[in-house]
């Protein structure tokens, strides 16, 4: 049996060995090929166009590995490694992997002295890069000699080369007071052979492999504040959303189908199973569309997923160090999902609790101390089979706006549990074939995930200063600020003329937007809310009940709301979310503001004391000491034995 298996495990290795030599080389001769006959005499300059316009008819042909972002990585190979008999010699015992990470070492003798110990030594792709990041470079000495005493001397001529600036990439490691584990080791090449992997050298065990070494000592003061931040601000969002006629609903749902009643219900109190826990709790964050905020490519609310992390931790015993690790990776992962969509996923049709799926895996996982395999199992569960149409959020909005997310956090507590008593996920549901990537047929740039454990995401996320769609926030401002100042009143205006982002004129003013019936459509209506914020001076979340939806000023106001894509705004996004508004009264007076991110934006962020007041003003049902006593523990969630300790804490009347 062991003989069986020594001669599969080898033959496996001798394929991969033999595939990567064939693609490492394969890639080398097509970034030369381009540099030889579409960059040669003098059309550098125009360089990224043409690689952008070759890497679209190639991706059309050869799929997304031949796209831009992997053309630029091979003209630059063939800059950086200018000859053809080392890069074969070295393919032989480096992977793709190993010389993408040495692209970003300016020196030619330098790369190949990591490269030449990498072959001596057996470095790990992580290895290479910790050593690259810990010298900065190496003596040229040293390089040559590495070189000669492996049979492998540069050409005589042989000089660094700088690879042309548009194909540049810079790889500038951030400093952290607290490092763990970097992540990642393998980064696929652009062909999908899936044949030829092992699940090892997947997206998800990358992912998989940093959330398991991940320990609480690895987070930094600063990033421990912020989880408290965030945290209470989402209790705040329960207790203002844990009565809201769809989480009524689902309430009793839950009550009829029964199950072990071990987790308790944010604001009700009361215990159900874990799994109805994950997204009675995660409904009851998001029903009022007021908890935190991350838009890049594509948007997300990582609170949303933290009652994966509360129901494991409650269910398992587990303590509030081990609650706080999960809702870190939740908010480590989901974020940079939202990043890595070229275009966003959105602009496909899809909605975001696509991406959801697989980091509410993950952060539950890692709450409930799955190893590597088991995690990277979770995520091949849960991703694979909860995909979300766009449709939820297009239109009139119904109750599955703000139910998609939470019906995909049970789904990853579910899929965790699944893993740890053994089933199995598909290794490469991001990256392989049918998967994530595959099938949405876009660029995905997952370097993003390179910086696991050094750029901390949760620092990156806003929270929201009024219970509205994101993009509305800048509008919003911009609007109450002009009719406070100007001391203007809805009689006056004539028209409220706003230029905005092409992405919030679409969803947040077509027809439908213009005439709310539902929360959900209100709430993400810009017309709407523009009104009811110049008629009542504040969007709270009473601004949204049914009866002042109805309310005539408002409607009337409505009517009077201009909304203009602005191009101009939509190229600065997602860096800054930039809105203009102009106000124009009967007498004809004209009055404008513009502004470039809303208040709660990590620029200009709510800080401890605006918080509390969103907290006092949403949980007006709990008593003040039972306020203060929450207000308290969630600064210092670490310090409970049980995560359930704090939790039972989070009852409106407990």
């Amino acid at each position: 049996m062991l003989d069986v298996r020594t001669l599969i495990q080898g033959a496996k290795a001798q394929v991969s060995r033999s595939v990567n030599s064939a693609l490492v080389l394969l890639y080398w001769r097509v970034g030369r090929r381009v540099c030889t006959e579409l960059l040669h005499e003098g059309r550098g300059e125009y360089g990224a166009r043409i690689v952008e316009e070759l890497g679209q008819a190639l991706a059309k042909d050869f799929g997304l590995g031949f796209g831009r972002q992997n053309l630029f990585r091979m003209v630059q190979f063939a800059e950086r490694f200018p000859e053809e008999r080392i890069v074969v010699t070295l393919s032989r015992q480096l992977s793709w992997s190993h010389f993408t990470a040495l692209l970003p070492v300016e020196s030619s003798l330098a790369r190949l002295f990591y490269a030449q110990l990498c072959r001596l030594e057996g470095w790990t792709v992580r290895q290479l890069r910790d050593r690259i990041r810990a010298t900065s470079g190496a003596p040229p000495r040293a390089a040559a000699k590495a070189g000669a005493l492996n049979g492998i001397r540069p050409a005589a001529g042989f000089r660094d080369v700088q690879a042309p600036a548009w194909a540049r990439k810079a790889s500038t490691p951030q400093d952290a007071d607290s490092m763990p584990p970097a992540s990642a080791d393998i980064l696929p090449g652009p062909m999908v052979l899936d044949t030829a992997r092992t699940n090892e050298s997947f997206l998800s065990h990358r992912i998989a492999r940093w959330v398991e070494d991940l320990k609480y000592e690895h987070l930094p003061r600063p990033v421990l504040r912020e989880v408290g931040r965030f945290v209470l601000d989402s209790i705040g969002c329960a207790f203002g959303g844990w009565r809201t006629p769809d989480w009524r609903i689902v309430r009793t749902l839950v009550e009829e189908e029964g199950g072990k009643k071990v987790c308790r219900l944010l604001g009700d109190g009361s215990k159900v199973a874990p799994t109805q826990a994950a997204f009675l709790n995660a409904l009851a964050i998001r029903a009022l569309d007021y908890n935190d905020i991350y838009w890049k490519q594509d948007p997300c609310h990582p609170s949303d997923i933290i009652s994966g992390p509360m129901a494991a931790a409650e269910m398992a015993g587990r303590s509030g160090k081990d609650m706080v690790l999960g809702i870190v990776v939740a908010y480590e992962v989901e974020q940079r999902l939202c990043e890595a969509s070229f275009p966003g996923i959105r602009e496909l049709g899809w909605h975001h609790a696509t991406l959801t799926a697989f980091a509410a895996a993950y952060a539950a996982g890692k709450t409930l101390g799955l190893n590597a395999a088991q995690l990277q199992h979770a995520a091949g569960i849960s991703g694979s089979a909860n995909c979300t149409l766009g449709a939820v959020t297009a239109g009139h909005l119904t109750m599955m706006k703000n139910t998609v997310d939470p019906l995909a956090t049970r789904a990853g507590l579910e899929a965790a549990l699944l893993a740890q008593r053994g089933f199995v996920g598909p290794a490469h549901v991001f990256d392989g074939k049918e998967g994530l990537a595959h099938v949405m047929r876009n660029e995905w740039k997952w370097e993003v995930f390179d910086d696991l454990g050094r750029d901390w995401r949760i620092r990156r996320c806003g929270m929201k200063a009024f219970p509205t769609e994101a993009l509305t926030h800048a509008p919003i401002s911009c609007a109450i600020a002009i009719c406070k100042e100007n001391r203007l009143s809805a009689d006056d205006i004539a028209e409220v003329r706003i230029r905005t982002l092409r992405k919030a004129a679409d969803i947040l003013s077509d027809p439908s937007k213009y005439e709310p019936k539902t929360r959900e459509t209100a709430d993400h209506s810009l017309p709407y809310c523009i009104a009811a914020g110049i008629v009542f001076g504040r969007v709270t979340p009473d601004l949204f009940e049914e009866a002042v939806i109805r309310d005539g000023r408002i409607h009337k106001l409505i009517r009077r709301i201009k909304v203009v894509a602005e191009p101009e705004f939509e190229a600065a996004f997602p860096q800054v979310q930039r809105c203009h508004v102009l106000v124009s009264t009967g007498d004809g007076r004209r009055f404008e503001k513009q502004i470039d991110y809303p208040k709660g934006d990590p620029r200009d962020p709510l800080n401890d004391e605006e918080i509390r007041a969103k907290f006092d003003a949403l949980a007006t049902g709990v008593p003040v000491e039972r306020r203060l006593a929450i207000w308290k523990a969630g600064f210092r969630l670490g310090s409970f034995k049980k995560a359930g300790s704090f939790l039972k804490l989070c009852a409106a009347d407990a």
